[in-house]
């Protein structure tokens, strides 16, 4: 039995800490796991596609060989063959270091929908932020009212709607106005990109954009939401940003490496800011609908790039589905987010750099295991098709090859995460 919560205020006692397996298993329903992104290949899948056809070639040549020349020699040879071929390498070169990549970062609160994503991480060619709650805190805000006085039952009144709406700002105003109790909430509806309503205390409440309460939007400082109660536009809330601390050194390290973009549906009040931490070869762009947003996205990806979306998860839904990699920022990590493909906690954000830097290393280390395991199995398969390798000595070999396999991926991948201090 399951339940979707479509509206209004809902209070969940949380008993279990959020956890990769928890979020994986939600990440593989039906409903969600069946995007394009998941149909592209890991490129281990594409080097070992011909792997049965060529070792079966090779077993009916060698036994032909043989028929001509040495009959005595065909079941030892080509037996000799189908064990030291075993895939078993190849394949636990890719699995045991993803499985291992995905426990480190899960480790730090980075929680990865699948072993596709790290590859899709370390092929990102540019990055898009949204702002509000991704580049800005959420919990670190001046709040400022400008507009008709409030009573203490209409501050109780907008503080029972914010708590309805899990958006960055709604969830700032719930708790700056430090509500003393939870007035009950009916007729509650949410636009994305635009606002919430709903009747609380016998009277309609609003709060959202200029537009949608029936204002006109004013450039400030700062995100501003704006409030209207029955007769139309009551005033507005302006919370002055405050930039999350790891930030700047992030974008630092990323522009060297990366094209940058901002999306922000506020105004462009915060746009010399945004420059002068982003650099001028950045692309900010203000005043974007989830819409806007998705189609930036679509316009990226059109020309080539390998997009990476950071955004807060609820209003980037569609551009975090759209992009190649969409990454979720979140206060609380049980906030789960079906359309990313993976949830950073924002107190970790100062370590995204590292994560990409695993994610990257992650592939080399496999490949270069692979690499390895070919070398094995050419070695083994020339020394079973001479017909000087007996099937014992290929079965005492074929283990200690995984074994080895094993060894140097998780060895790997461990040493670099302690280099990294992850």
């Amino acid at each position: 039995m399951g339940g979707k919560q479509t509206g209004g205020n809902i209070q969940i006692l949380v008993v279990k800490e959020v956890a990769q397996s928890y979020l994986t298993s939600l990440w593989g329903r039906e409903e969600i796991k069946n995007t394009p992104r998941d149909k592209q290949a890991s490129f281990v899948h594409l080097l070992s596609r011909w792997f049965t056809f060529i070792v079966f070639a090779i077993a009916l040549t060698t036994a032909i060989y043989w028929r001509m020349n040495d009959p005595s020699r065909i079941w030892a040879s080509v037996t000799a063959i189908f064990i030291i071929a075993c895939p078993c390498a190849l394949l636990l070169s890719n699995t045991f270091t993803n499985g291992n990549v995905l426990r480190i970062l899960s480790r730090n609160k980075f929680y990865l929908r699948s072993a596709s994503t790290i590859e899709s991480i370390a092929r990102t060619t540019h990055i898009v932020f949204d702002k509000t709650g991704t580049l800005t805190s959420s919990i670190q805000q001046e709040l400022i009212y400008e507009g008709n006085s409030l009573t203490s039952l209409q501050k109780k009144q907008i503080a029972s709607l914010s708590a309805c709406s899990s958006h960055p700002l709604s969830r700032s105003l719930t708790r700056l106005l430090q509500r003393d109790g939870n007035l009950p909430v009916s007729g509650y509806k949410e636009l994305a990109g635009e606002g919430i309503e709903g009747i609380v205390a016998g009277e309609r409440v609003k709060i959202g954009s200029a537009q949608f309460i029936g204002g006109t939007e004013i450039a400030r400082g700062g995100s501003a939401v704006f409030l209207g109660f029955e007769n139309g536009l009551h005033g507005w809330f302006r919370f002055n940003n405050h930039y999350r601390s790891a930030l700047p050194a992030l974008i630092n390290n990323l522009k060297a490496t990366y094209h940058l973009s901002v999306l922000s549906g506020d105004n462009e009040a915060e746009e010399k800011n945004l420059q002068r931490l982003f650099g001028n070869k950045a692309t900010l762009l203000f005043n974007q609908s989830p819409q806007d947003k998705l189609d930036y996205i679509k316009h990226l990806r059109a020309r080539g790039e390998k997009v990476m979306m950071i955004g807060d998860g609820l209003n980037d839904a569609g551009a975090l589905k759209q992009s190649d990699i969409g990454i979720a920022l979140s206060e609380q990590n049980n906030n789960f987010t079906p359309s990313s493909d993976a949830i950073l906690d924002a107190g970790k954000l100062s370590s995204f750099t590292k994560f990409i830097r695993l994610c990257k290393a992650n592939q080399k280390i496999i490949l270069a295991s692979f690499v390895l395991s070919i070398v094995y199995n050419i070695t083994g398969l020339y020394f079973a098709v001479s017909g000087t390798l007996s099937p014992l000595i290929a079965a005492i070999l074929m283990p200690s090859s995984s074994l080895c396999i094993f060894l140097i991926t998780f060895g790997s991948s461990n040493w670099l995460a302690k280099r990294l201090k992850l």
